[in-house]
């Protein structure tokens, strides 16, 4: 079976993370010749791992180190590159092609593979050409692939939901629960970009100040709002409390070494940070949005909260909400609605919750890393994604 990738990699993420896995799986009876076509160049982080994995690579802007300047040459490009690997398959990796649509050979089956793509704003008339082609959906919760319905011409399409996974490590960790004594160390995880709502945090660190309550904050990540984040931790005289930890691939002492971990996405198609820490034994506090209830169930470690701050106040003053989506979907009824994000106020509240009963704590992350363990299995994964695969290749197109 011969599979092209259509992924972007010069970034470090969650996607990106899987896809470099991914490669290195065995599928069981499925023998899989790997190739990648990429938007740019590949991260650094992940291109030993990629290049050890696929039998041909392709950059649609950069050939030879030269950049390519034209939609005409790239699309050449990518046709020839096609047709030299004659893929059974091609996975567009949250990635809608746009102007390649017309590149796709006719013999190749599509799948979509939807991480939160769906969350940001496109040319919608282009996606549903591009959908015209697509044999499958995957998607990573049910939270986005209903938004994705919502949003594009989808609901004749063949779609299912696989969930991500935790690595091994995680799973045969033993939990390391706090005992809550001295100082609270609350921590993220991700990609620092607008869409993870970061600030809400910063803000939440600067109420209990104020409330002469001390917490350190530790975020593993980095992305283009850092500098963001820390203007305003310095506006809100809470510098001294925030730390930065980046190029971590393993992050299980990371969360060890938190009381809670904070998700407070604005978008998130699902929270793989939320399994990781709950099977760590950190407890989570997560803004009930998106897959993230899918991720991190209520009563099993996590507590969720209900978004209420309207997007133009937090954009007030959170420093950066640059490509934020003005409507998202409803978690009440499965509607689109005007986004909302979580009430910093309501986040500190939420964490001193958590925080202030040791022997529910210590319940309550004994629970949660239980849970993680059992629903995200990287066995289960790679079964399920294999029967699809193959499922895929024996599909006749028909949706």
């Amino acid at each position: 079976m011969k599979i092209c990738h259509i992924v972007d990699l010069k970034n470090v993420g969650g996607v990106e993370t899987l896809f470099s896995k991914f490669l290195s799986f065995d599928f069981g009876t499925l023998d899989i010749n790997h190739t990648v076509i990429f938007n740019s160049v590949i991260h650094p982080f992940f291109r030993e791992d990629v290049m050890s994995n696929v039998s041909d690579a392709m950059s649609i802007k950069f050939g030879k180190h030269l950049k390519v300047r034209t939609a005409q040459l790239k699309a050449l490009r990518v046709r020839r590159f096609y047709r030299k690997n004659c893929p059974d398959i091609i996975i567009f990796w949250n990635n809608f092609p746009s102007s390649f649509t017309q590149c796709i050979p006719p013999s190749a089956k599509v799948i979509y593979y939807e991480h939160g793509n769906s969350a940001f704003e496109h040319d919608a008339k282009k996606v549903d050409e591009f959908l015209t082609r697509v044999t499958r959906v995957v998607a990573v919760s049910k939270g986005i692939e209903k938004l994705f319905e919502l949003k594009f011409t989808a609901k004749q399409l063949n779609k299912q939901v696989i969930y991500n996974f935790i690595d091994d490590w995680y799973v045969e960790m033993e939990p390391v629960i706090s005992t809550l004594n001295g100082g609270y160390r609350i921590g993220m995880a991700g990609r620092v970009v607008p869409g993870k709502g970061m600030a809400i945090v910063v803000k939440a660190v600067a109420i209990l100040k104020n409330r002469g309550i001390e917490v350190s904050l530790d975020v593993a990540g980095d992305g283009d709002e850092r500098c963001h984040l820390l203007e305003l931790a310095v506006r809100e005289g809470v510098s001294d409390q925030l730390t930065f930890h980046t190029g971590l691939r393993d992050l299980r002492e990371f969360y060890a070494g938190l009381d809670l971990l904070l998700v407070p996405s604005i978008t998130e198609a699902a929270s793989l940070v939320v399994a990781e820490s709950l099977a760590c034994g950190t407890p989570v506090v997560a803004n009930r949005t998106g897959g993230i209830p899918e991720i991190g169930k209520e009563g099993e470690g996590t507590t969720l909260i209900e978004p209420t701050m309207a997007l133009a106040e937090y954009a007030q003053w959170c420093s950066s909400s640059d490509g934020l989506s003005e409507y998202s979907i409803e978690s009440t009824d499965d509607s689109m609605g005007p986004t909302k994000v979580l009430d910093p106020e309501r986040v500190a509240d939420a964490m001193l919750q958590v925080l202030h009963n040791k022997a529910e704590y210590a319940e309550q992350a004994s629970r949660g890393a239980r849970y993680a363990k059992e629903k995200f299995s990287k066995k289960r994964y790679i079964e399920h994604f294999a029967t699809l695969l193959a499922g895929t290749v024996e599909s006749d197109g028909q949706r």
